[in-house]
């Protein structure tokens, strides 16, 4: 089976690359000419790579020749104001293309790669422009799908956290400042709930809708893929400070909440579980294995 795969370079698409390879599929990945490669490299020999801002899209298609699925896990979050620009063409415009072109080509599945930040309730401040950009290509994708035939699968992901995640994220910084710090860490109450789903198996949940495609019936797909339990900010946090026998003195309630923050937000994973997929890295053991990997360094 051939597989076009975006992101790759990224924290998901890196681990959705390694496990493609090892089920034995064909991988064309999409990419920049400038995209960092640090953490695809040990797998260059074995895929094809094409560079979005240098070749066009009908022929990257033309030169891959027949594609059975397509997975679109490229985001950009946009920190900032200056980036809303970017974030409309990497979000919407560069995925539209590629749908477009996955339809064109006789793609049979595309896997589109979204977040829980995008429920049209959302009234976080943060992130905004990233939100509203999601939901607009979800849009897309649901209008295209039933008007021109190609399946498309909506992932909507949950808190997702992993081994190999951006430093900067706050599952794997809270992880770094327990096993590093031993002096305060000021935290908000940390009452809101997540839903935290480990990398591991939300790759194993990309892979069950592959290998189950030809099961759904509906041409446009919308699955939740999460643990399917909430757990407090907070409870993570304690976990965290456990696992890594933590010297460090959790200040909660010293930073403000974000305004328009979710209070609570639980993955309904019913559709996957039809698919025979269930998640199977518990909190305390995703936990367990960043710090190991960590601590390997």
């Amino acid at each position: 089976m051939k597989v076009v795969l975006t992101g790759a370079t990224g924290f998901l698409g890196s681990h959705l690359l390694e496990a493609l390879l090892k089920n034995g599929y064909e991988v064309a990945v999409l990419k920049r000419s400038h995209s960092n490669m640090r953490r695809i490299l040990p797998h260059t020999g074995n895929i094809k790579t094409f560079n979005v801002d240098e070749i066009g899209m009908e022929e990257i298609f033309s030169t891959i020749g027949a594609v059975d699925v397509v997975i679109h896990a490229a985001t950009f979050y946009g920190h900032s104001q200056g980036e809303i620009g970017e974030v409309f063409r990497s979000n919407v415009e560069f995925p539209f293309e590629l749908l477009e072109q996955s339809q064109k080509s006789g793609c049979s599945v595309f896997i589109n790669t979204d977040s829980f930040f995008s429920t049209p309730s959302n009234k976080y401040s943060h992130l905004l422009s990233y939100s509203l950009s999601k939901r607009h290509f979800r849009e897309w994708c649901e209008l295209i799908s039933k008007q021109n035939g190609i399946k498309v699968v909506n992932l909507k992901l949950y808190h997702l956290y992993g081994v190999g995640d951006n430093e900067q994220k706050f599952c794997t910084d809270i992880i770094n400042r327990c096993i590093h710090e031993s002096g305060t860490i000021d935290l908000t109450q940390g009452e809101q709930r997540r839903d935290f789903v480990n990398v591991i198996d939300v790759v194993n949940a990309y892979i069950a809708v592959i290998e189950s495609s030809n099961l759904l019936l509906s041409q446009y797909n919308d699955f939740d893929v999460g643990y399917g339990r909430s757990f407090s900010i907070r409870e993570f946090v304690e976990k965290v400070h456990e696992v890594t026998d933590s010297n460090a003195f959790l200040n909660f309630g010293a930073l403000p909440t974000r305004e328009g923050e979710f209070e609570g937000a639980t993955a309904n994973i019913s559709f996957l579980r039809e698919l025979g997929w269930k998640p199977e890295i518990t909190l305390e053991n995703g936990i367990s294995i960043i710090v190991n990997n960590i601590k390997k360094r």
